[in-house]
């Protein structure tokens, strides 16, 4: 903008107000810093068009910058929780590694105990929020997403916990003599071992056998619903040392071997059958020795593998899962029901088959973030799962059985827990990665704002040394003018003559 002379102005009175108009405009841009007030202002030759493009794209970038910002608080928060998440969950398999075997405790509770601070520490840890917002809810932002652990292991009366689920299970399991839903006969030379109803989900599934007994022994593989395998002894018995395995399957998805073998003479050796006088006596040995290991790893194995299926019955479902007992009592029971009318539901977010989707946020033009996270994911509920079985485990059984018990749930703990972290540590990853995402996509975005405001500036902004030096000139006319016009109201034909 240039400073025209006043004497080129229409009229001199005319001049000067529009000089002092100009002055005027000239302060205000050195005040603001900026050329107009209005996008009229600009002036032609697309500067209006430019500055209103790019106005609206640093706007949008300013926006993006601070979901950026939100975001990457709510991820820095689910990345602490996660890791103390997974701190807990490793502490807890250190501490059951390190009590084994049970002899090695003081007090068996102790254990057990620990395991039920753990359980509410975990619980706190999942109903994290921030901002009163739920981190680990899915889409129900507002609403805790774990029922409190007291009410998880005893239930809110009228409702059961899982304490009471469990407990069913194992009766179940067992049944009612204790042998793991197994039925055992001998009939002359002939032992049977089979399973006690069809279809049943509950105790122990023979799953295979293997032999190396000789003489005339015959030996069935498992078959039939329910399943039924025999041995039988001939005329030439077997000898001393051969054996027979017995594979059963269990409700948790592991197995055992029950292995027999043969001796001469009676032995306090555990899992032996003494070789009778004739095939009769041998069988009712037999029998007599494979009820008692039965017996024994329906009171270990079996009874720990059902605290693991109680619990994937309770946290896996929703509603959970209980024993069936509308026909059958439960030590004969074969099915499940849901527990939807008298069982507390633990979780109580919002359920996504993909939980990262419960959140989204736009970041950048062309990115939308994941970051959303459910406590009934499988990777974060495991660590629940475990908790609940070690804070309702029964470790006061008598001698071996108890510390055969105690190892049973030791070595599940160990693995599902080493399970577990592994799992908590995927979750994080995925909260990890996006946090990285966001941190790039923020990096470009402030890149391409700086680029905006600098075109925006280029239009919008005004030149303070050439305003000032604009200014400078425009008082020294004004100046003069003024003089001029000061002299001129002076005069009068008198002076003039």
């Amino acid at each position: 903008m240039a400073i025209a002379p006043l004497s080129h102005s229409a009229g001199w009175l005319r001049g000067i107000s529009e000089a002092r108009n100009q002055m005027f405009d000239l302060q205000r841009q050195l005040t603001t810093g900026k050329k107009a007030d209005l996008y009229s202002g600009l002036g032609g030759g697309g500067a209006i068009d430019t500055a209103v493009r790019m106005r609206a794209r640093v706007d949008t970038l300013g926006a993006y910058q601070s979901s950026v910002k939100l975001v990457a608080s709510r991820m820095d928060t689910m990345e602490t929780v996660l890791g103390r998440y997974d701190a807990l969950t490793r502490e807890t398999r250190t501490a059951v590694a390190n009590t084994m075997p049970l002899a090695d405790l003081p007090n068996p509770l102790t254990l057990k105990q620990q395991a039920r601070y753990s359980l509410d520490e975990a619980v706190t840890l999942l109903n994290s929020e921030l901002g009163g917002r739920q981190l680990f809810s899915g889409r129900a932002l507002e609403t805790e997403p774990v029922i409190s652990a007291s009410k998880i292991i005893d239930g809110d009366p009228p409702l059961a916990g899982f304490d009471i689920v469990a407990a069913d299970r194992l009766k179940a399991d067992l049944g009612d003599d204790g042998l793991g839903r197994l039925d055992l006969g001998v009939t002359d030379s002939t032992v049977t071992l089979s399973e006690d109803a069809a279809g049943s989900v509950f105790g122990f599934k023979i799953s295979g056998v293997t032999s190396t007994l000789g003489g005339d022994t015959t030996v069935t593989a498992p078959a039939g619903d329910p399943a039924v395998t025999e041995v039988t002894f001939g005329a030439t018995l077997p000898e001393k040392g051969q054996s027979i395995s017995f594979k059963l399957d269990m409700p948790d998805g592991t197995s055992t071997t029950i292995k027999l073998t043969a001796v001469a003479t009676p032995s306090e050796e555990k899992n032996t059958f003494v070789i009778g006088e004739d095939a009769d006596e041998t069988a009712a040995n037999m029998k007599a020795a494979l009820q008692e290991a039965v017996g024994f790893a329906a009171k270990t194995e079996l009874s720990a593998a059902s605290s693991f299926a109680a619990a994937n019955d309770f946290f896996d479902n929703d509603p959970p899962l209980r024993v069936d007992t509308s026909s059958l009592a439960l030590g004969e029971a074969t099915g499940l029901r849901s527990g939807a009318d008298d069982t507390v539901r633990w979780y109580k977010g919002a359920n996504s088959s993909d939980p990262r989707s419960s959140s989204v946020a736009s970041v950048s033009d062309e990115l939308d973030v994941k970051y959303g996270a459910q406590a009934n994911e499988k990777e974060l509920r495991a660590t629940l799962k475990n908790l609940a079985v070690m804070s309702v485990a029964d470790y006061e059984l008598p001698g071996k059985e108890g510390e055969g018990l105690y190892t049973a749930k030791s070595q599940r703990l160990i693995t599902n827990l080493y399970g577990a972290a592994k799992g908590i540590n995927e979750v994080r990853a995925d909260v990890a990665m996006q946090r990285v995402t966001v941190e790039k996509a923020d990096e470009r975005n402030k890149l391409q704002k700086t680029t905006a405001e600098d075109l925006l500036g280029s239009v919008e902004d005004a030149d303070i040394n050439e305003v000032a030096v604009m200014l400078l000139q425009l008082q020294t006319q004004l100046q003069g003018s003024y003089q001029v016009t000061a002299m001129l109201s002076q005069l009068s034909l008198v002076k003039l003559l």
